[in-house]
């Protein structure tokens, strides 16, 4: 019985520190979701921009050649 006991008493303190591990966790997640991402760098990349005549495509070309990748592709396909 006093074994059981031990393995019983190792389990609840394990288990106690899971709930805690998972609450930190939680919570770094929610402050650290308002901390400012570093965008991958392009500066050796060729993008293709479709749609990027007018509207979102536009601006997602511009905010690309702004981080002056080796070349900024965008068609505008009108049907």
């Amino acid at each position: 019985m006093d074994n059981n006991r031990k393995l019983l008493v190792v389990e609840i303190i394990i288990f106690v520190i899971r709930i805690c591990a998972s609450i930190v966790i939680a919570f770094v997640g929610k402050v650290f979701f308002f901390w400012p991402k570093k965008y991958k760098s392009v500066t050796n990349d060729v993008i293709l921009i479709t749609g990027g005549g007018k509207g979102i495509g536009r601006l997602i070309a511009v905010e690309f050649a702004k981080r002056k990748p080796k070349q900024v592709i965008f068609l505008r396909l009108n049907r």
